[in-house]
């Protein structure tokens, strides 16, 4: 299984979970046609310009929000075929050893979220108290997000098929279900035509406490 997340705001707990005893049918791209079989090694995963929130003072063994997780996984291709050939002699069990390369960059992580031990470019405020909650106010179901300067002054790149690469065993991209090009520039509040971006799913927050209206409150009166 391979996961891409894209200008997420992430409050939950983030868990590599490998499947070595079995083998999983990967498909054909946009298709049900089997392509192939294989274990769910893990990693092959992506996570660009997303958010992540977690409490402060949370013990480290509590704590599994961010990207943390990966710590210990290759970031390249390269990288990935060169910790395999380490470890010959051997056959396919080789790569039950090591997960997939992984590609994480340009998160934000506020209070106690981790981030991975590799990511190049990223915003770390290990204090900060964003506030966060959900609330139900006149019939509508309200974001509270408290945005740092940091995060506000901060823009990063829009994601796109040619960033994101090729999923591996699959050997797929990431587009459209037609086969065109993918951009990934819109979030909840649906602004497009963006180069660059905040970090997160909103494209529009100010510095501080933000009140964000995410949808109708469908609970009958």
């Amino acid at each position: 299984m391979v996961i891409n997340y894209v200008n997420n705001l992430i409050a939950g707990e983030v868990a590599i979970q490998s499947v070595l005893n079995r083998t999983t049918p990967y498909h054909q791209p946009h298709s049900t046609i089997i392509k192939g079989y294989a274990c769910v090694y893990g990693g092959d995963d992506r996570y660009f310009n997303n958010l992540f929130v977690a409490e402060t003072g949370v013990s480290e063994d509590d704590n599994h929000i961010g990207t943390a997780e990966y710590d210990g996984s290759p970031t390249s291709m390269k990288e990935y075929i060169a910790a395999v050939e380490q470890r010959l002699p051997g056959d396919v069990e080789l790569f039950e050893t090591i997960r997939q390369p992984v590609y994480i960059n340009d998160n934000a992580y506020l209070g106690d979220a981790d981030a991975f031990s590799k990511e190049q470019n990223n915003i770390r405020l290990r204090n900060w108290d964003a506030k966060l909650k959900l609330t139900s106010v006149d019939s509508h179901i309200v974001l509270q997000l408290n945005v740092p300067e940091e995060l506000f002054n901060t823009c990063v790149p829009v994601q796109k098929t040619s960033s994101l690469g090729k999923v591996r065993l699959a050997d797929a991209v990431f587009d459209n279900p037609d086969g065109s090009a993918l951009t990934i520039n819109n979030g909840i509040d649906k602004k497009t035509g963006l180069s660059k971006r905040i970090i997160g799913p909103f494209s529009q927050l100010h510095q501080g406490v933000n009140q964000i209206v995410l949808f109708d409150d469908l609970e009958p009166d």
